[in-house]
C-alpha cells in the first residue's frame, strides 16, 4: 500500500471516529470530586498537576525529578510567584517518600518540602499574599506537617540523640541549619528511638479522637521504665505499664542565617508539650499547633485494658499488687491535680473516656492534670481509706501541690468523702458496742492498728470533692442474695484477711462484738445501709470543703423513687451541695457524656481566671 493510500485510510478513520465520545459530563461519586494531594493519596494535587501540564513539565518531571525541581526553584527566584513554592513543596514531598528514611536523599527532599511549604505559608516577598481560604493553603500545611513527620522518622533511622543540638539538612540548593530544642518537655527520651510519629499509629475505642488542626507534626514519646525507675518514680507508671506521652514538633523562624547568605538558612525545631501550650510563635505570628492527645492516651489504656480484665478486678491479691496513685502525664507544678477514684469491682479504665473529653478543652488542660487511684474494692473501706490517705500524704510531700480535687464514683465517692471528714476511735467503739475497758485490754499493737484505721482528720490540701452515683447511705443491693453473690466472687487481699483475723482474735471472747466486726470484713458488706460505716460516718457529718453531686436515675418521676438501679436518690443526695446534677443513666454515670460535661463545667468554674 502506497503512502497516499495510508493517508486516505487515516482520513477515513478520523471521519468515522468523530462520532465517538471524546468529552464527557457526568456526576462524580461522593468523595471522588478532588481535594487530594501527595500527602493523602498517591496523586499530586489538582493545582500542581494543572501547572505541570500547562507548562509542559510532565515529561521533564517524570524523566528527572531533581532537574524538574531545580528548574522550578529557578522560576521561583525569578518570578517570586507564591504558587510555585507550593508546587515545589508537593513535588519534593512526593520525591522524598520514594526514598529510604535513613538516606540523605530522604532528608534532602523532605527538608526541601518543609522549606518551600514554609515559603508559601509565611514568605511575605512572594506574590500574591497567601489566602487561608485557598485550598492550596491547606495543601501547603499538609505537606509541611507530613514532611516534618518524615524528618522525625529520618532522625529515628539514624539514631540521633534526643537533645538540644544543631542539625544540618541539605536542601535542593544550599542547606538548612536547624536548632533542635526539646526543652519544653518534662520527659525526654535518650534518642529518637523513643519517639514515634503519631500518623504512624491508629487508635480506636474512644468516642472522640481529640485533635487540634494546625502546624507541626504530632509525636508520641515512649517511656519504658525499669524496676529502679519505678521505685524512684512510684506515681509515674500506671501499674508498671509503658507510658506514652504527647508532643508536637514544629519548625519555625525559618530565614537566611545572615544577610550575605543566599543558600544557608537557619530555623528552630521546637518539640512542644501540647498539654502546656497549643500555639507557637514564629516571627510575629502566633500559630496553632497540630495536636493529637487521644493516640498517646490510647497507648496506655490499651495496655491497662489487658491488665485490668473483669476477673482480675475481683481478685483482691492481684489488684493489691497494682494498688496506688498514678499520673496520666509527667507532673506539672503549675496545674492542680484531679484525682479520680473508681468504684466497686472496677478499675481506672472507667475514667479514661472522661479524661479524653476533658483534655479537649484548652482551659481544662492548661489548669489541671489528671491522676487515677487504683485499689482492691473488695477490701474493707476503712483499709482502703487508710491506704488512700497515706498515699495522698506521700504524693503531697513529694510534689508540694497547693490543692487537689477528688472525683469519686460509687465506692470511690465514699473514699473521697472520708478524705474530707474527721473520725475518732471512740465513735467506732461505741457503734460496735465495744466498751473502753475492752479496747484497753487488747494488745497495744492491736490498739495502734485500730487507731490508724479509725482516727483521721480531713486532708488539708483537698479543696473540693465531686461525688458521682455515690451511696452515701448505702445500697440495699449489698444485702441479701446480691450482697452474698458479690462476697462470693470477690476476694479480699490476703494481707487484709490476715490483719482482720488478728483483730477478730483480740475480741474472740466477746461474741456480740466479734459478730459485729465480721459483718464489716469486706467492701461489699460495708455498703449495706446498716453497716458501721454509715452509722459513724453519715453524709450529714461535716465536710471540710465544698462538694458537688452527680446522680444517675432511670425513672424521672417522684424523687422518692429515683434510682440508678444500684443507688437511690435518697442515698446519693446530700444537703448543702454546691450543685446537684440528675442524669438519665444507670449506675455507670461516670461513663455518660452528661457527666463529662458536668465535671468540665465544675472544673472550669473553679479554674483561676
Amino acid at each position: 500500500m502506497s503512502l497516499s493510500d495510508w493517508r486516505l485510510v487515516r482520513a477515513l478513520a478520523g471521519i468515522l471516529l468523530m462520532g465517538c465520545s471524546t468529552y464527557a459530563f457526568q456526576p462524580v461519586p461522593p468523595g471522588e470530586a478532588g481535594g487530594w494531594n501527595a500527602v493523602n493519596s498517591e496523586l499530586l494535587s489538582t493545582q500542581t498537576m494543572q501547572y505541570l501540564r500547562g507548562e509542559n513539565f510532565i515529561g521533564a518531571c517524570e524523566t528527572s525529578r531533581l532537574t524538574c525541581l531545580l528548574d522550578l526553584d529557578t522560576r521561583l527566584h525569578v518570578t517570586e510567584k507564591r504558587m510555585i513554592a507550593l508546587y515545589l513543596a508537593e513535588l519534593s514531598y512526593d520525591a522524598g517518600r520514594r526514598e529510604k528514611p535513613g538516606s540523605e536523599a530522604f532528608a534532602r527532599y523532605h527538608a526541601s518540602a518543609i522549606f518551600y511549604a514554609s515559603a508559601f505559608l509565611f514568605n511575605e516577598k512572594l506574590k500574591p499574599a497567601a489566602e487561608p481560604f485557598d485550598p492550596a493553603f491547606r495543601t501547603a500545611v499538609d505537606v509541611y506537617n507530613a514532611s516534618l513527620g518524615s524528618l522525625m522518622r529520618h532522625e529515628k533511622s539514624v539514631r540521633r540523640p534526643f537533645k538540644k543540638q544543631t542539625i544540618v539538612y541539605p536542601l535542593l540548593r544550599g542547606e538548612m541549619q536547624v536548632l533542635l530544642d526539646p526543652g519544653d518537655l518534662a520527659y525526654m527520651p535518650d534518642s529518637f528511638l523513643g519517639v514515634g510519629v503519631a500518623s504512624d499509629y491508629s487508635a480506636s475505642g474512644f468516642q472522640n479522637h481529640q485533635r487540634q488542626y494546625g502546624i507541626g507534626a504530632p509525636l508520641i514519646l515512649f517511656l519504658k521504665g525499669n524496676d529502679v525507675d519505678r521505685r524512684m518514680n512510684p506515681y509515674r507508671f500506671i501499674a508498671g505499664l509503658d507510658q506514652t506521652y504527647a508532643a508536637t514538633a514544629v519548625l519555625v523562624n525559618l530565614q537566611p542565617c545572615s544577610k550575605d547568605s543566599s543558600q544557608t538558612f537557619c530555623a528552630d525545631l521546637a518539640v512542644v508539650d501540647p498539654l502546656k501550650r497549643d500555639t507557637v510563635e514564629s516571627g510575629k505570628r502566633k500559630l496553632p499547633l497540630e495536636i493529637d492527645l487521644t493516640l498517646p492516651l490510647t497507648g496506655v489504656v490499651a495496655q491497662l485494658e489487658e491488665k485490668a480484665g473483669f476477673f482480675s478486678r475481683l481478685d483482691g491479691d492481684v489488684i493489691d499488687q497494682e494498688r496506688g496513685l498514678y499520673m496520666i502525664g509527667p507532673y506539672d507544678p503549675s496545674k492542680t491535680p484531679v484525682i479520680m477514684i473508681h468504684g466497686l469491682a472496677s478499675s481506672p479504665m472507667v475514667w479514661f473516656p472522661m479524661i479524653n473529653e476533658l483534655l479537649s478543652d484548652p482551659v481544662i488542660r492548661s489548669r489541671y492534670q489528671f491522676w487515677v487511684y487504683w485499689y482492691p474494692s473488695s477490701s474493707p473501706i476503712l483499709f482502703s481509706n487508710l491506704h488512700f490517705r497515706t498515699t495522698m500524704k506521700d504524693v503531697h510531700r513529694r510534689f508540694g501541690f497547693k490543692s487537689t480535687i477528688l472525683v469519686g464514683h460509687s465506692m470511690g465517692g465514699l473514699l473521697a468523702r472520708l478524705a474530707v471528714q474527721n473520725s475518732r476511735t471512740t465513735e467506732w467503739l461505741h457503734a460496735a458496742d465495744i466498751k473502753q475497758e475492752e479496747f484497753d485490754a487488747v494488745e497495744p499493737r492491736i490498739q495502734t492498728g485500730m487507731r490508724a484505721l479509725l482516727d483521721f482528720e480531713p486532708l488539708p490540701f483537698v479543696s473540693r470533692t465531686i461525688y458521682i452515683a455515690t451511696p452515701h447511705r448505702g445500697s440495699t443491693l449489698a444485702t441479701g442474695f446480691s450482697g452474698y453473690s458479690g462476697r462470693c466472687v470477690m476476694s479480699v487481699p490476703g494481707q487484709i484477711v490476715e490483719a482482720s483475723s488478728t483483730l477478730y482474735k483480740a475480741f474472740q471472747d466477746k461474741k456480740n462484738v466479734l459478730d459485729r466486726l465480721k459483718t464489716e470484713g469486706d467492701g461489699v458488706s460495708n455498703l449495706s445501709p446498716s453497716s458501721l460505716l454509715f452509722r459513724v460516718m453519715p453524709p450529714e457529718k461535716g465536710q471540710s470543703v465544698p462538694f458537688h453531686s452527680i446522680i444517675g436515675n432511670r425513672r424521672l418521676t417522684d424523687l422518692d423513687w429515683l434510682t440508678d438501679s444500684v443507688v437511690t436518690y435518697k442515698s446519693a443526695h446530700i444537703d448543702g451541695a454546691v450543685s446537684e446534677k440528675l442524669i438519665d443513666s444507670d449506675h455507670s454515670v461516670e461513663e455518660h457524656i452528661e457527666a463529662f460535661l458536668e465535671v468540665r463545667r465544675i472544673l472550669k468554674e473553679m479554674a483561676p481566671k
